[in-house]
Formats: C-alpha cells, structure tokens, sequence
C-alpha cells in the first residue's frame, strides 16, 4: 500500500496489476504480460500481412486455466480491421457504429465522440490533449497510430440510456510526471464523483489511478 495526496486529497493506493510489453524490430507487439498477485495472462502475437494469430495463456495460481488461439484481421493500413480510421492512421470508431456514431476532431487538442450504448441512446464522450507533451508510445500499433499528445480529461455524457441519468455521468482529469527525458514515468487519473450519476462503469472505482512506466530499449 502506498499513501499519495493529490490535489489536498489523500488516497490510499494498493498494487493492482504489472503489464510488460515486448516488441520485434519492426516495432510489432510480441508478447504482453499481465500479471496480479495470483493471477497472469501471456499474449504471444505473430503476424503476417493480412492478420495477426494471437494467442493467450491465462494461469491462476500456476495453473493453467485458458488456453486461447484467435485471429485479428488487419487492413490495407496494417490496423485491426474492426475498427474505422482516417487517413492518417487516427481510430474513429467501431465499424459496427458507422451509420450511428459521430466522431470530429475538433482541433488537435480536442476530440469527439459520439456513439450509441448497446442500441439505446447515445454516450458521448469528449477528450482534451496536452498539444505541449507526446503521448505515451501507442501500445498496440496495429490499433492505429494513437493520440500524439498526452490526454489531459476526458468528459461522459449520456443522453436517452434507460438505465443511467442523462447528462455529465463521468470525468477523469489526468496529471502527469516525467523522467529526464522527458518521458512519462506517472500517471495520476483522478476521477470526479458525481453522486446523482447512475453511471456503473467508473474506471477508478476509488477515485483515483496511478500508473508507473519503466521503459527499456534495445
């Protein structure tokens, strides 16, 4: 457990998983680790020019539990097919949201994206970048070439979802410390509690994420 203060506050933050990334030459995405105190998850990915053969060993106490082989279908750009980008290699939005979902890039520090939530009404969502500071390296390349700036918020409103009171139902403010390179090494996501919200989906159930990156090259 470890004690942090964010903005007067003090929340008490408890490890909840490591990930390690391995990337070939080329800059693909290899091997992803994801490990918790009693549990991990070993993706191998291996590639060839029309898609990716992924495969995921899940283990809990040592013991085998998933072994699990599927295939990601990639485009003329090289990215997952799924999905829908812009010529610049951007993601927009799902393919299956095409006919419904709205997605502008306002400016270069601000994006939005409208969708609709499992076929009823709309979640729309609103991101905020730092134009002063390159985002993190993008994890998964075959995503699309990702944000080139870091995020600075990011704001959800829902509008005609039975379940969840229409309006502002989330928002996450993003602070950032950097090594002497210049990279992130912390990540704080402080979340903002809106008590009359019945939004079930909080990203930070605590009201606060913290992510620490070490990075290693060769």
């Amino acid at each position: 457990m470890e004690q942090v203060i964010v903005n007067g506050r003090k929340y008490a933050v408890y490890l909840q998983e490591e990930r390690y990334y391995t990337y070939n030459a080329k800059g693909n995405l290899i091997r992803e680790l994801q490990k918790t105190p009693l549990s991990s998850s070993e993706i191998k990915y291996t590639y060839s020019s029309s898609q990716i053969w992924r495969q995921t060993v899940n283990t809990n106490n040592g013991i085998i539990t998933q072994n699990i082989l599927d295939t990601i279908r990639l485009n003329s750009q090289g990215f997952d097919d799924n999905f829908i980008y812009n010529e610049q290699g951007l993601m927009l939005t799902y393919k299956s949201w095409a006919k419904t979902a709205t997605v502008k890039v306002e400016t270069h520090n601000q994006v939005y994206h409208s969708a609709p939530y499992q076929g009823l009404g709309q979640l729309i969502n609103e991101w905020i970048f730092d134009i002063n500071r390159k985002s993190v390296p993008q994890i998964y390349q075959f995503l699309g070439v990702g944000n080139q700036n870091l995020i600075s918020s990011v704001t959800t409103v829902a509008k005609g979802i039975p379940f969840v009171t229409n309006g502002l139902v989330y928002h996450v403010d993003y602070n950032y410390e950097f090594d002497t390179f210049g990279r992130v090494k912390h990540e704080t996501q402080v979340d903002t509690d809106y008590p009359d919200s019945s939004w079930p989906f909080i990203v930070n159930p605590g009201g606060i994420g913290i992510i620490y990156y070490d990075y290693e090259c060769h």
